[in-house]
């Protein structure tokens, strides 16, 4: 199964080759999966997108050709 993720802002740090797109290849992907593999602190994250619709669950097992859109906490003053 494919899932395209997106890292939006600086999250694409997180990622070891600072993509700010990558798809993933895995059976039963959730969200919470995908903050995991990429070592994301859950406090750098606001919003979570799969197909443009924001999610609550990030337990929400994905889907063939999802599009998964991670934003971070957005800082300033």
């Amino acid at each position: 199964m494919k899932v395209i993720v997106q890292l939006k802002g600086n999250l694409q740090w997180y990622e070891k080759e600072k993509r700010r797109e990558i798809v993933m290849e895995e059976q039963d992907l959730t969200p919470e999966k995908i903050i995991d593999q990429l070592n994301i602190p859950r406090n750098q994250i606001q919003l979570i997108l799969v197909n443009d619709t924001r999610i609550i669950d990030d337990k929400l097992v994905l889907n063939e050709n999802d599009v998964v859109k991670i934003i971070p906490v957005i800082e300033g003053g």
